[in-house]
């Protein structure tokens, strides 16, 4: 529990109010004008939110799935990425979506931190 809290705070934070900080960040580190510039700022900003959305969709699967294909004699390698791995399928489909709507409206980092 303390990890999830530790992880979710940069989601109360707010990506607008790191603009300035995130950029005397990057031009001491000489990041500037780079290409890997915005990925390692969106790979950080995403990532919380892309754990927290796995989690719950891996928790609305209900324990007796395992249990019943234990039964049935399945091996837990196949469990976990046979039938979990599909099962979280909506999960990964919503992660996706809103990751990629958090990286539409994130003009303004690419014209601060990318500017010609």
């Amino acid at each position: 529990m303390f990890y999830l809290v530790v992880f979710c705070i940069p989601l109360s934070i707010g990506s607008s109010a790191l603009i300035i900080p995130n950029y005397l960040y990057m031009s001491e580190l000489g990041f500037l004008n780079e290409w890997y510039t915005l990925p390692i700022l969106y790979t950080a900003y995403n990532l919380p939110m892309a754990i927290w959305i796995i989690k719950s969709g891996v928790e609305t699967i209900p324990v007796e799935v395992d249990e019943a294909a234990t039964i049935d004699g399945a091996s837990r390698s196949y469990i976990i990425f046979g039938m979990m791995s599909v099962l979280c399928r909506p999960a990964l489909a919503r992660r996706r979506i809103i990751i990629l709507l958090f990286g539409c409206m994130e003009r303004i980092y690419t014209s601060s931190i990318h500017h010609q």
